[in-house]
C-alpha cells in the first residue's frame, strides 16, 4: 500500500501524535500492513524525546476493512478522532483500489 507514513494526528510545541507504519510485518494477514499510533513528548525530567503506543490500526476480518484499536485508558478528542477516520478512509480506499486490480 501506498499510504503517506508520519501521518499527523496532533502537534503541538510539547507533544505530536502521528501514525507510523510499522517495521515488521503483519504475521496475522501476511501482506497487509499494520500501522501504530505513537505519541512523542518531551521529557523533562530525563531530558529526552519519549515515545507512548496510543493504538493500532490494523485490518480486521469480521469488518473486512482496517480499523483503530486504542490502547486501554488512553482518552481521545473530537479532533484526533476525526483525524483518525479520515486516516481509516484514507487505507481503506487504498485497500479497495488494490483489489480491483485482481
Amino acid at each position: 500500500m501506498n499510504i503517506i507514513n508520519d501521518f499527523i494526528v496532533y502537534k503541538n510545541d510539547k507533544s505530536i501524535v502521528y501514525i507510523r507504519e510499522d517495521s515488521q510485518p503483519n504475521k496475522k494477514s501476511g501482506k497487509l500492513p499494520k500501522f501504530i499510533v505513537y505519541k512523542d513528548y518531551d521529557d523533562l525530567f530525563w531530558g529526552r524525546v519519549r515515545y507512548l503506543k496510543l493504538g493500532v490500526i490494523k485490518f480486521d476480518g469480521g469488518w473486512r476493512q482496517f480499523v483503530f484499536f486504542p490502547e486501554p485508558d488512553t482518552k481521545w478528542s473530537a479532533d484526533c478522532i476525526l483525524k483518525i477516520n479520515n486516516f481509516l478512509l484514507l487505507v481503506n480506499a487504498e485497500w479497495k483500489k488494490g483489489l480491483k486490480k485482481c
